[in-house]
């Protein structure tokens, strides 16, 4: 290698290692104070989220649910789908359909299935009921999907839907935890049956 090249190549270098930022202590310091700070914040709000008056519990939640910062979201919805408050729980899932595009729902043979169930669930469903959200109206919790052959609603801690195209209706309601379970409902000669139906949402 001719030294021409040598001198390139480490002057290259020499420009790529100038341009590269440099972490001081200062830096570092100050990054940790924004974590520490940040820290503090989320558990003050985690604490309103377990104040004694509702009104409170409410409001912070609410406050939580609207912020830019999704790791803010997630803990308002891990800590109010557990809540012993259906009003958070209520407020919780409604805001989680903003967020959803895809509903994947897994489906479960009842105690004592019929031959159309059994074949239904598999041949039919992959033990699973799928929704692509078209649309979704959070102050009415009404959404529609597959173009307008389906529509569904947000009420409470439940939610229900109708499911023209597979000729199948569920209504589901929150469990303990963040999972909606139900029961689908299908008239379709195919694969006619009641088949247990959940949505896990965290």
């Amino acid at each position: 290698m001719s030294n021409s090249r040598i001198t390139l190549i480490i002057a290259l270098i020499s420009t790529l290692l100038a341009a590269a930022p440099v972490y001081s202590q200062s830096s570092a310091d100050e990054i940790l104070k924004q974590a520490q700070e940040r820290a503090a914040t989320i558990e003050e709000y985690r604490q309103l989220l377990n104040n004694p008056d509702q009104n409170v519990r409410v409001a912070g939640l609410d406050v939580m649910l609207k912020s830019d910062d999704p790791a803010m979201r997630e803990i308002a919805f891990n800590i109010a789908f557990v809540s012993a408050d259906d009003t958070m729980r209520a407020i919780a899932l409604k805001n989680k359909f903003n967020y959803l595009k895809t509903l994947n729902f897994k489906l479960i043979l009842p105690e004592q299935p019929t031959e159309l169930e059994k074949t239904g669930i598999v041949d039919t469903f992959s033990k699973a009921f799928t929704i692509q959200l078209d649309s979704y109206d959070a102050n009415t919790g009404e959404f529609s999907f597959r173009g307008g052959n389906g529509q569904g609603q947000v009420v409470g801690i439940g939610m229900d839907f109708n499911d023209k195209y597979f000729r199948c209706n569920a209504n589901l309601t929150l469990g303990d935890g963040p999972e909606l379970v139900g029961m689908l409902n299908c008239s379709h000669p195919k694969y006619k049956g009641n088949y247990k139906i959940s949505l896990r949402l965290q």
